[in-house]
């Protein structure tokens, strides 16, 4: 460790973002605004005119979401680290906000997170320091330098965290795999269930009449429904959904019949005469949907294996060290 004349401890190295951070956040604050804006819009918009699924989504939920996403960007950079100075005994990092220099005995360790280019810095009893982005000139350097110098300083709370974040990661990763597995899985059925069903109706196909049970207002639009109960001649009954234009919903009552073509031994196979139901499955593209699911999925849970194996191997190799 080296010292000035004073006594204070020299720096060793200096990392800083160049780039204007102020600027980048308040672009990125008045997108977020115009987007939630436009989003408000679109809802706005869709509670009087009937959209077609893809326009409602593309008006309302994904500006909605963007919005939330930019506006959530932008607060984690007001505490992103715009300054950091390393040295031998201690840390200093600077943000828009404040400044902490911090001894290395405090800090417990950086999380798995710097792998995709972030990481926020924990103290010893996880509570968050700083938040640290590639965005930082010389970040990996820097990412390294701060792992080695914690594990140095306080190798236990350094150990004891990073074994938490392995185990997280890893389970989040076991309970997700199997369930974007099973989530293909039931787009892959939904898309087969669904046109089985026009191949069916058009092949054996019959007419005759549904009861209407209610009237429900979904909320894609908002789309007018239908539920009716269908009964075959062989006994068999099913109860079906299914969207309608809002003109003739206006015009359906409780209990009232309406014509439908239905297939007489798989009744929940079945459409309104005079309409058809809008097809959001039927495509053969969604087959690929629900193999990228399934494909993500058990990529998940391969993924989950090697941490739980890697965090196996390095608690070994830190007991023996």
């Amino acid at each position: 460790m080296t010292r000035d004349k004073l006594g204070v401890e020299a720096v060793e190295r200096v990392f800083e973002i160049r780039k204007n951070l102020a600027t980048s956040i308040k672009l990125r604050i008045v997108a977020g605004i115009a987007l939630l804006v436009f989003a408000a819009i679109g809802f706005l918009i869709s509670a009087f005119v009937t959209l077609d699924l893809t326009w409602f989504l593309a008006a309302t939920f994904m500006p909605l979401f963007c919005g939330l996403g930019m506006l959530g960007e932008a607060r984690s950079l007001k505490q992103t680290a715009i300054r950091v100075e390393v040295g031998e005994e201690r840390i200093r990092i600077e943000t828009l906000q404040s400044t902490q220099e911090l001894n290395w005995d405090r800090i417990g360790g950086l999380p798995l997170a710097y792998v995709r280019g972030s990481f926020v810095l924990f103290d010893t009893n996880r509570k968050p320091i700083a938040r640290i982005t590639s965005r930082i000139d010389g970040f990996r350097d820097l990412s390294k330098l701060i792992e080695a110098r914690v594990k140095q300083a306080n190798p236990i709370a350094f150990n004891t965290l990073r074994k938490r974040e392995f185990r997280s990661l890893a389970m989040f990763l076991a309970i997700a795999g199997p369930a974007f597995v099973a989530l293909g899985l039931a787009v892959a059925y939904a898309t087969y269930d669904e046109q089985r069903c026009f191949r069916l109706i058009e092949e054996q196909g019959v007419q005759g009449f549904g009861q209407v049970e209610a009237l429900p207002t979904a909320m894609a639009g908002p789309v007018k429904r239908v539920v009716y109960r269908v009964q075959s001649p062989n006994g068999k009954t099913a109860k079906c959904d299914m969207s309608v234009d809002p003109e003739y919903w206006k015009s359906l009552q409780i209990g009232s019949m309406i014509p439908i073509v239905y297939v007489p031994d798989v009744p929940r196979y079945s459409r309104l005469l005079n309409q058809e139901p809008r097809r959001y499955y039927s495509s053969p593209k969604d087959y690929l949907l629900a193999f990228g699911i399934s494909l993500l999925g058990l990529f998940a849970t391969f993924l989950a294996r090697r941490l739980w194996r890697r965090q196996r191997e390095e608690l070994a190799v830190n007991e023996d060290t």
